[in-house]
């Protein structure tokens, strides 16, 4: 998110939150002062935030945002604007632009720049520049596929007994509940052990679509006969 406070009087800028990711639907955040007071655009007038390569101010715009009147929140009460850093200069500073994963940047600091524009007039360009991070989230086929982060499931050895304290329930859903625990990607068998209201009981993952809720066989919330029929089975 990028949050930002200017005084249009003085030209001070504020960086409240300065993180820029490479991608669309970024949200811009700003408080509008003038003389210290809370002030707002009037109509026809703008404010225009961009950023440039650290110390380079007559590079490429690596993104940019205007801002008018009609991006004012009075619930709020400062100006929010959804803008892109998903674009071709941003990418290539990163070095996100060719097939050479081994030099792409995680994040970088550029220059960030407010022009003003008066009903009808000229920008005027701020002289305060500020920092920004810009930071990579776009995954190149080069970069590889991320691996998935285990479930608590995927821990599990098979034919091992495993004891889930943070189970305190079989069903509802929910990581406090065993129908509740991701079997996807999980191979059975796996036997766990859980203690409710103080007593214990043993199950078993087994495959299968011939479960049914109830006493003694539990199907998790995401079973599926087609692509998860798998359900739990009570052993003890």
């Amino acid at each position: 998110m990028l949050r930002l406070s200017l005084d249009k009087t003085s030209g001070e800028i504020k960086v409240l939150e300065g993180l820029v990711k490479t991608a669309s639907a970024r949200t811009l955040r700003l408080s509008l002062f003038s003389g210290g007071i809370a002030a707002q655009l009037a109509s026809g007038e703008s404010l225009t935030i961009s950023a440039k390569p650290a110390g380079q101010t007559e590079a490429d715009v690596l993104f940019s945002c205007t801002l008018t009147s009609a991006d004012y929140s009075t619930t709020e009460a400062l100006y929010l604007k959804t803008f892109t850093a998903y674009t071709t200069a941003a990418l290539a500073l990163l070095d996100l632009s060719d097939s050479n994963a081994k030099t792409d940047q995680a994040s970088l600091v550029v220059d960030g720049y407010m022009s003003f524009t008066a009903s009808g007039g000229d920008p005027v360009e701020y002289d305060q520049t500020y920092e920004l991070t810009l930071a990579a989230v776009k995954a190149l086929p080069s970069d590889g596929t991320p691996l998935a982060l285990p479930g608590p499931l995927d821990w599990l050895v098979a034919h091992a007994t495993r004891y889930l304290p943070a189970v305190t329930g079989l069903t509802g859903g929910g990581v406090t509940k065993l129908d509740g625990l991701g079997t996807v990607g999980v191979t059975p068998p796996v036997l766990i052990e859980l203690v409710i209201s103080d007593v214990s009981s043993k199950w078993l993952l087994k495959s299968g679509t011939d479960a049914v809720d109830g006493v003694g066989s539990i199907r998790p919330a995401d079973y599926n006969a087609s692509t998860n029929a798998k359900y739990w089975f009570q052993i003890d």
